[in-house]
């Protein structure tokens, strides 16, 4: 049988995935109010940073840490980052070897036994086999790669409102300090405070929808790798 701890794996991602609930959502109004003060003190990035933080918290849970180490993960490496992609690419590589006709013994794996046991002693099982394929290796990483995504982008698309937030904030501040005895280096502070927030908000909106994008990415060579499995296996069960 397939290795049925993938499917508890995705029912524990599941879990673990459904946000932070009431405690994340105090977790994140007090790192608001932290990137709030920060903000007065002129620490514009870590201000904005904390805003990001604070979002992925309150979205992810503790998973935060997993969507972290994943982003810097998929960005040094072409190839998949979740086992169960993998072990669909070793698939591939053994049903190729397969239908080849070339020695493909030492590349086996427990997969790859189930399928070759499941077709030589039935070749009508290639349905089952495909069903099984799809609910424990590839609904796993797609779920995996698409949660990561999906709270990369919207962090990235709240981002901007952070800074939009900063700059409104700062306009304030400028336009209740205008009188005639005003300086230009009297309107500086608040004048950064408007701009800097919008950069740095910026900034950090175009790194999370780039990370976002890289998980897009997978999903898509995943999906490709998933239909050249499926059409291998069912062409091993043809020609059984």
């Amino acid at each position: 049988m397939l290795d049925k701890r993938l499917l508890a794996e995705r029912s524990h991602l599941n879990r673990k995935t459904a946000g932070a609930g009431i405690v994340g959502a105090a977790v994140m109004f007090l790192l608001l109010i932290g990137a709030m003060f920060l903000a007065l003190a002129n620490s514009f990035f870590l201000s904005m940073l904390l805003c990001a933080i604070a979002i992925l918290i309150y979205l992810s849970g503790t998973q935060i840490y997993t969507i972290i180490y994943d982003s810097f993960k998929i960005f040094v490496t072409h190839r998949h980052i979740v086992s169960s992609a993998n072990e669909l690419i070793r698939l591939q590589n053994w049903l190729d070897k397969t239908l080849k006709g070339e020695d493909a013994s030492m590349d086996q794996s427990e997969l790859q036994s189930y399928v070759e046991e499941k077709i030589n002693s039935d070749a009508d099982e290639a349905e089952k086999i495909k069903t099984e394929i799809e609910k424990y290796y590839f609904s796993n990483a797609h779920e995996h790669y698409s949660y990561n995504a999906y709270i990369l982008e919207f962090t990235g698309n709240v981002m901007p409102l952070f800074g939009l937030i900063g700059t409104v904030f700062g306009l304030i501040q400028t336009f209740a300090t205008l009188d005639e005895n005003v300086s230009i280096s009297d309107l500086g502070p608040s004048i950064g405070l408007a701009m800097q927030t919008t950069l740095f908000a910026a900034i950090l909106s175009v790194l999370f929808k780039v990370m976002a994008s890289r998980f897009r990415q997978q999903i898509h060579v995943l999906e490709y790798d998933f239909e050249e499995v499926l059409k291998s296996v069912e062409l091993l069960g043809k020609y059984k």
